[in-house]
C-alpha cells in the first residue's frame, strides 16, 4: 500500500514536468525560431537499466536491484529541431536559414552561443545583434560591423551595402554532429561544449523562421496530461482514504 503512494507519487511529479514543457512551448509558440521542447517518461527501473547497463550474468541490473518498481520519472527532455515556417517580413535585418545551421552569437561577457532566430537589429555602435542577447559573428569569428540596414545579402551570408556594393563581411553559419549536445539556454539559444563546424544551410533575407510548434498537437498533450495528473490524484486520495480507515480500525481495535 505504502508503495503505491511512491508510485502515484512519481507519476504525479512527472505529469507535471509534462505539463511544465508544455506550457512553455505555448509560451514560445510566437519566438522566432524557438524549437519545440519534448519530455520522455519512463518507469525507474528503464531508466536505471539504460544508466547501468547488464551485469556480468547479462542480466538486466535495474531489474535485478527494483524488480516490480513501477516507478514513473522524467527520461529525457530533448528539443525538436525540424524547422519551422518561414515568413516574408520586407525588413532588411531579418534573416532566415533554409536547412541545416545555427548563427552564432557573442555575448557581453564572451560566451558564444547559437540560435536560429535570425530578427536582427544594429546596436548603438551599429553592429549587427540579436536584441537581448549578443552580437551576431562571422565566419572568422568577429564582430560584423554594419553602421546601416541598407544591405543586401547573398544565400551564403555575404552582406554588401545596397548603394556602394560595399563588403561588410560573411554571416556565419554553424553545425553540430549530434544536435541533442546543445543545451537550452534561453527560449531561443542554445550552449554546448562541442566544436561546431560550418553548415550547409543558405540564408533568406527579409525573412523570418517561425517557432516549430503545432498548437493542436501541444494543446492536446496539455489535455492528455491534465487528465492523466487528475486521474493520478484521485488515485492517490483513494489510497489516503484507506489508510486513514485502517488506522482508524486499528486505534479501536488496541
Amino acid at each position: 500500500m505504502v508503495r503505491g503512494f511512491y508510485e502515484i507519487g512519481s507519476g504525479i511529479m512527472a505529469q507535471n514536468k509534462v505539463l511544465d514543457t508544455i506550457s512553455n512551448n505555448l509560451a514560445n509558440a510566437n519566438t522566432t525560431g524557438y524549437k519545440a521542447q519534448n519530455t520522455v517518461t519512463t518507469s525507474f527501473e528503464n531508466m536505471l537499466t539504460a544508466m547501468v547497463g547488464t551485469d556480468q550474468y547479462g542480466n538486466d541490473v535495474g531489474k535485478y536491484l527494483y524488480d516490480r518498481a513501477y516507478i514513473n520519472v522524467v527520461s529525457d527532455t530533448y528539443t525538436n529541431f525540424t524547422q519551422g515556417a518561414v515568413e516574408q517580413t520586407d525588413r532588411k535585418l531579418d534573416f532566415c536559414i533554409s536547412g541545416n545551421g545555427f548563427f552564432q552569437i557573442r555575448t557581453n561577457d564572451g560566451g558564444r552561443y547559437y540560435t536560429r532566430n535570425g530578427e536582427f537589429d544594429l546596436d548603438e555602435e551599429g553592429y549587427l545583434y540579436l536584441t537581448g542577447a549578443g552580437r551576431v559573428q562571422n565566419v572568422n569569428g568577429q564582430d560584423i560591423y554594419l553602421g546601416t540596414d541598407n544591405i543586401v545579402c547573398s544565400s551564403n551570408g555575404e552582406l554588401y551595402d545596397e548603394e556602394t556594393g560595399a563588403y561588410y563581411g560573411q554571416i556565419a553559419l554553424y553545425d553540430f554532429e549530434d544536435l541533442h549536445t546543445l543545451v537550452e539556454y534561453n527560449n531561443s539559444m542554445y550552449e554546448t561544449d562541442s566544436v561546431p563546424f560550418a553548415a550547409n544551410g543558405t540564408l533568406a533575407n527579409q525573412m523570418l523562421e517561425s517557432s516549430n510548434i503545432d498548437m493542436a498537437e501541444e494543446i492536446t498533450s496539455a489535455m492528455q496530461a491534465q487528465n492523466l495528473l487528475q486521474s493520478q490524484a484521485n488515485i492517490l486520495q483513494m489510497y489516503a482514504d484507506i489508510l486513514n480507515e485502517g488506522s482508524t480500525r486499528i486505534s479501536k481495535i488496541l
